[in-house]
């Protein structure tokens, strides 16, 4: 084995632990503004702050620590580059480009949410069945993070009303709306036999 190899293999063995040091922010600092930022329900500061307080601790790899936030290893890099350029202002401030378009549009939003009442797509643990759903519909390669973020965005939208009543819990929780689901099923086998005749159209079109 060549020395190249053996010093790869060695770094993919033994991941360097990602270590940062602050001489103005404490580890009880950093508590405090995750306090702050559930309080506020500002998610992004607080996975954000979560990063930083596990850098802190030197423990962790980048690697380890995505995977405990629940983020991406870019996310992780960049949010440490960022704390040290600016320490919380610069983490705590949006600089996302204003052009940037949401995963879901609002026609995909309410199509899943019809889906989700009808109880043709789970919205269990993990919530899978959605990120294949996603998948096989739209072409839209997601991670199950952002699945999981974007199933939390409507739950809190639709106050919890259309996928489970505000105010108490279903006597069944897994009774669904059966005329809603044979509606979506016509929809969806309108939509297979148009997209036939489309196909048929264009072979004949092609000969």
């Amino acid at each position: 084995m060549c020395m190249n190899s053996v010093v790869l293999l060695y770094f993919l063995i033994m991941r360097p632990k990602l270590k940062i040091t602050s001489s103005t922010y404490t580890r009880e600092d950093l508590l405090d503004h995750i306090d702050d930022a559930h309080f506020q329900k500002n998610w992004k500061a607080k996975r954000r702050y979560q990063v930083i307080l596990h850098a802190l601790s030197g423990k962790y790899t980048t690697d380890e620590i995505a995977e405990e936030v629940g983020c991406s290893r870019a996310s992780v890099t960049n949010w440490v580059k960022r704390w040290r350029e600016g320490g919380t202002w610069a983490l705590e401030k949006n600089n996302y480009r204003p052009t940037r378009q949401p995963a879901l549009t609002e026609e995909m939003v309410v199509d899943l949410v019809e889906h989700l009442t009808a109880g043709l797509i789970s919205g269990g643990k993990g919530h899978e069945s959605i990120q294949v759903w996603l998948k096989e519909r739209y072409d839209l390669d997601l991670a199950i993070t952002a699945v999981d973020y974007w199933y939390s965005k409507i739950w809190d939208r639709f106050c919890k009303g259309e996928l489970q009543d505000c105010d108490a819990s279903p006597k069944n929780p897994h009774e669904v709306d059966l005329g809603l689901r044979q509606r979506l099923e016509d929809r969806e086998k309108k939509r297979a036999e148009r997209d036939r005749r489309r196909r048929q159209l264009g072979l004949v079109a092609c000969a």
